[in-house]
């Protein structure tokens, strides 16, 4: 997977096919995190799957590795979502 960078903020980003085939940026560097369905952090598998989590919790029971998706971290994300308006 080669990154690529974001049209906006110049943040490199990797490109994730989501479970219903569509393509999301997300931020390059993989994050730990706690699977909690109650949880509202979001985080991408590489299989496209979007898990609902924690990002803090005990370093030994750290669920998986997964990316944040690019548009909650990029000051330009409402503009790509407006764009499509």
């Amino acid at each position: 997977m080669r990154p690529t960078f974001c049209k906006h903020c110049g943040a490199p980003i990797v490109w994730i096919k989501t479970e219903k085939g569509k393509s999301m940026p997300c931020n390059k560097t993989m994050v730990p995190f706690w699977e909690n369905p109650d949880a509202k952090g979001k985080v991408v598998l590489m299989n496209g799957k979007i898990i609902s989590c924690s990002f803090d919790g005990p370093r030994d029971q750290v669920t998986n590795f997964g990316y944040i998706s690019h548009f909650a971290s990029c000051s330009g994300a409402r503009d790509f979502r407006n764009a499509k308006r």
